[in-house]
């Protein structure tokens, strides 16, 4: 890690989510209430985060696949609402949504057409350990659409949403 604090946030570009967690759910790697994803990055950008300090991984093929399967770099991406809430905004062909803490777990299901990432840097010092951890500022998601979406995107929506909070 350099001696120099990292204030420059990542930007990533058609972003590539994987082991999504927006609504917190308890896993077997996830304690309850704690949101989070991670993103692909290549591994150029793996050994200059790494060199910077930033908490990123590698993950190796499990040995059931193809012996030719690369490893995946890792981001891991901290979602916080707690100090300064993330703008994530869902993009679809009738407009953008911004999403907050309660619509948030959407995100865990629907089907990513392209999506924008910043993530902020926050640098620790605990117990000894030092590092810099990611936590995300904004996220613009377009979805996928079935080819009815545009059909029934002009149909005012009906006041049972205002009930159910959409």
């Amino acid at each position: 890690m350099s001696n120099y604090k990292v204030t420059e946030p990542v930007e990533v570009e058609n972003a590539q989510l994987i082991w999504r967690n927006f609504s917190g759910k308890a896993g077997k790697f996830n304690a309850e209430g704690v949101r989070n994803f991670n993103i692909i990055i290549d591994e150029d950008s793996y050994n200059k985060l790494a060199n910077d300090g930033w908490n990123v991984r590698v993950v190796m093929p499990k040995n059931d696949m193809d012996p030719d399967t690369p490893p995946l770099y890792i981001l891991p991406v901290k979602v916080s609402f707690k100090n300064r809430p993330p703008q994530i905004q869902l993009i679809s062909s009738t407009g953008r949504r911004f999403l907050d803490e309660e619509t948030i777990s959407m995100l865990d299901f629907i089907d990513i057409k392209s999506c924008d990432a910043v993530i902020s840097p926050y640098n620790y010092d605990v117990a000894g350990k030092q590092g810099v951890s990611g936590y995300l500022k904004s996220l613009y998601v377009t979805i996928v659409e079935d080819r009815f979406a545009g059909k029934y995107a002009d149909i005012p929506t009906s006041a049972v949403n205002a009930i159910i909070g959409e």
